[in-house]
This record gives structure tokens, C-alpha cells and sequence, in this order.
């Protein structure tokens, strides 16, 4: 099995980021009125194309914002793992005297 390693500095960056994404509203940024059906199909084409859009952004929040959770639980276990390690560690360390 390989060795793993975790910058959690690197990891803190790339959620700061992605948390000023989603303050942004990225999701948020176009709404769509309802025009009346008079004015055509390209106009129903149009709000079409304007709901997906939407809900992209709608998609694309959820996303950053799983991939926040999901850096900030790596962060968490991998500063819980390497405690845990150390601390192992020094407890052999103080079991064999030192040496």
C-alpha cells in the first residue's frame, strides 16, 4: 500500500475558495420570468435555455459544496489519524525506553 500525503494547508486554501464560490451564488445569478406564449416559440425556446442554466448553477453549488464537505472531512481525518499516529508512536517509543 502507498503512502498518502495530505497537506492541510493546501486543503484549507481549496475550501476557502470554494466557500468564496459559493458566496458568489453561482447558482443564483439568472431567474426566469414567464413571458407570455404570444410572442412565439423561440421565446419558450429561450426560457428553456434559461431553466437549464439555472439549474446548472443549481448543480454546480451543490457540487462545490459537497466537494467542501468532502475536503473538510479529508482535513479532519487526516489531522485525527496523524494525532493518533504520533501519539502511538510516543507510547512505544516511552514502552522500549527511549532507544
Amino acid at each position: 500500500m502507498g503512502e498518502i500525503k495530505i497537506d492541510t494547508t493546501v486543503i484549507e486554501n481549496e475550501i476557502s475558495i470554494l466557500n468564496g464560490l459559493l458566496n458568489d451564488n453561482i447558482g443564483q445569478t439568472v431567474t426566469v420570468t414567464q413571458v407570455p406564449q404570444s410572442l412565439g416559440k423561440s421565446t419558450g425556446k429561450i426560457q428553456d435555455i434559461l431553466q437549464c442554466y439555472v439549474d446548472i448553477g443549481k448543480n454546480l453549488d451543490a457540487l462545490i459544496y459537497n466537494t467542501v464537505i468532502l475536503l473538510e472531512n479529508t482535513r479532519d481525518n487526516s489531522i485525527e489519524v496523524d494525532e493518533a499516529s504520533a501519539a502511538r508512536l510516543s507510547q512505544l517509543l516511552a514502552d522500549s525506553g527511549g532507544s
